[in-house]
């Protein structure tokens, strides 16, 4: 098998991750959720924030459930997944744009305000997307493993966990790594 195969498998570990990690973290603190939407975008009204914070919390359990069942199905959850991220990241962007003070929930109740960190976040969501969405077209992915053999998976779901952990608190990686530099 070629590299092409494991990168997008570990694109689509990456990202399966991700949308777990996203979906328990919101069905955890789903009321904090829909109350960051209430609050962050005032004209939605309570009912409006509520309907939208189920639709978001549907769409990853629903994409992740498709990329778990495999072959036609995870191409599926990788295209919703697509359609996710692209959304989250426009209402990113309109947060940045507005310089709106919305908490970021993305992952369970947080108190951190949406930046350019989560917006860089989500563009490696994407990319990542689009790069497991393509290989799992080109091999016809199945199942959980993807068609590898669990030697070969297990080692690609480790390092797209840890990918995923970096990811998360990027924002703490990098004020790491000023610190660092200025102690130089």
């Amino acid at each position: 098998m070629s590299i092409d195969v494991y990168l997008a498998e570990g694109c689509r570990w990456f990202v399966l991750i991700a949308l777990l990690a996203a979906a328990i973290g919101k069905s955890v603190h789903f009321r904090r959720f829909g109350e960051s939407l209430d609050e962050g975008f005032q004209g939605l009204g309570r009912g409006s924030a509520a309907i939208l914070a189920s639709l978001v919390l549907a769409g990853e359990w629903s994409a992740a459930a498709l990329m778990l069942a495999g072959g036609g199905l995870s191409r599926a959850g990788l295209m919703l997944s697509l359609v996710l991220f692209v959304s989250l990241t426009l209402v990113v962007l309109v947060v940045l744009a507005r310089d709106l003070t919305v908490r970021c929930n993305c992952f369970g109740a947080g108190q951190q305000r949406i930046s350019g960190f989560d917006l860089a976040r989500n563009l490696m969501f994407i990319a990542s997307a689009g790069i497991g969405l393509q290989g799992a077209s080109a091999t016809g992915a199945t199942g959980i493993l993807g068609g590898l053999p669990a030697m070969s998976s297990a080692p690609i779901a480790i390092v797209a966990l840890m990918l995923f952990l970096l990811s998360i608190h990027l924002r703490d990686v990098v004020h790491l790594m000023q610190i660092r530099t200025q102690d130089l």
